[in-house]
């Protein structure tokens, strides 16, 4: 299989490098790039996401490439396996390639201290080279890059003189610590990030060679790859909604969380409260707006859907059934082989919507057969929402998108979306070296 152009020159660029970051934007074909850079003789093992799995092996197929050659775990063996067990899992491999490595951004969570304890670059397994990969390689705030220079990359963080993680984070963030509301006396406030800090000195960390060593990360955007795709129209859609059902959710929160529903609802994004009332919205949401979009779909064309909760896509496929429309679902609980099995289904034209969970959809599938996505729940993270909006918007897409990510209006979901629009353009600050992305030019609020 031949290589497009910048696939060949991020070969060229990984290959003989010990420690790497691959970031392209998504939809660029990373699994490609890596494979190729990687000698035919060595044995390659990956560490992803389960549902990602038969990726790499039906990349690694179409470079004409021995599937034996290739062993891949999910995050989770790792976190479950013994420790003995968890450093004998790859040791027989010649290269890693830590996949969607993005997951392990938060330096507290158990998959990130697991993962870059056991394959550090001075860590016990020793092994010659790790690649990493990601499309979003900070999902929120520069202080997520962290673990992972500490991990493979300590050299530059000598650079700026950071041992720990608060340090990184004094040189690279705007922060403050806030008590979460709803939370117990006792309980410490928590650190939110609110900004980027000397952005353009995090860029150049990341890009420019330091101490001897090459550049740690190699970043690709359509437009830096020599890529034209379709043009991509991105919308925050305000959708007015049946207020009674969420008054149903807020009266059943204590008065303390009510108050600061109403009051600071920027503030609550990681309240474990709010998350009742993201419930609502989605369900509100889906009752305002389904009607219109089956209506909208007569004309046969077809569409991706996305949701958070089962409860909104139980709500689509009853509104899908009743329209007569056709239809795949893929969520939480669909297995690796029937994902890919639905994915290849939708392709075809043999179903009109394709429905998935905004957590099932994010990394791994295409689905360019279509060039609308509505997305019903948006993520309260801006990364989530980027990687799901990639899944139409890549390679092999011929015709304009059009990516609808509605909004409950009057709610504590605009305040929310609002701090999430915020996020993507630092994360194009930061890790692009822009200002705001491409691809949110015609952003409409």
């Amino acid at each position: 299989m031949t290589l497009l152009r910048h696939q060949l020159d991020g070969a060229l660029w990984l290959a003989g490098r010990h420690r790497a970051y691959l970031a392209d934007q998504p939809g660029l074909g990373k699994t490609r790039t890596i494979l190729a850079s990687i000698p035919d003789w060595h044995r390659i093992g990956v560490v992803c996401p389960a549902i990602v799995i038969p990726h790499w092996h039906n990349e690694l197929a179409a470079l004409d490439r021995s599937a034996q050659s290739l062993t891949a775990y999910s995050y989770q063996s790792l976190i479950t396996a013994k420790g003995a067990e968890r450093r004998a899992l790859l040791a027989g491999c010649d290269t890693l390639i830590l996949d969607e490595v993005h997951l392990c951004s938060n330096p507290e969570a158990k998959r990130t201290q697991l993962t870059f304890k056991a394959f550090s670059s001075n860590g016990p397994s020793k092994l010659p080279t790790v690649l990493c990969a990601s499309g979003t390689p900070m999902p929120r705030h520069p202080g997520n890059l962290f673990p992972l220079l500490q991990s493979q990359a300590p050299h530059l963080l000598e650079v700026v003189n950071c041992a720990t993680y608060m340090e990184f984070i004094e040189l690279c963030c705007d922060y403050e610590f806030r008590k979460i509301p709803g939370s117990g006396p006792y309980s410490p406030p928590r650190l939110h990030v609110s900004g980027a800090k000397d952005a353009a000195l995090v860029h150049r960390l990341l890009t420019q060679p330091y101490l001897g060593q090459p550049a740690f990360m190699l970043r690709r955007t359509e437009g830096s790859a020599g890529i034209s795709l379709p043009s991509l129209w991105w919308q925050w859609q305000r959708v007015s909604v049946n207020t009674s059902l969420l008054d149903q959710t807020i009266k059943s929160l204590p008065d303390g969380i009510k108050s600061r529903l109403l009051s600071m609802p920027d503030k609550l994004a990681n309240d474990p409260m709010a998350t009742m009332v993201r419930h609502a919205l989605g369900v509100a949401k889906a009752d305002a707006y389904l009607p219109t979009l089956c209506e909208e779909l007569i004309d046969g064309s077809q569409c991706v859907v996305i949701a958070h909760h089962k409860t909104v896509m139980d709500m689509c496929e009853t509104a899908f059934r009743a329209a007569g429309v056709s239809w795949v679902r893929v969520g939480g609980d669909t297995t690796p082989q029937e994902r890919v099995a639905r994915m290849r289904q939708f392709q075809s034209g043999s179903a009109q919507i394709f429905l998935g969970s905004l957590l099932a959809v994010q990394t791994g599938i295409t689905l360019t057969s279509a060039s609308r996505i509505v997305i019903l729940e948006p993520g309260w993270t801006g990364d989530s929402n980027v990687q799901v909006v990639k899944r139409i918007h890549r390679i092999s897409q011929t015709q304009p998108c059009r990516a609808q990510l509605l909004v409950a209006a009057g709610t504590l979901e605009e305040a929310v979306m609002k701090q999430v629009e915020a996020e993507i353009t630092m994360a194009h600050t930061v890790v692009d070296g822009g200002t705001r992305p491409d691809r949110d030019e015609h952003l409409e609020w």
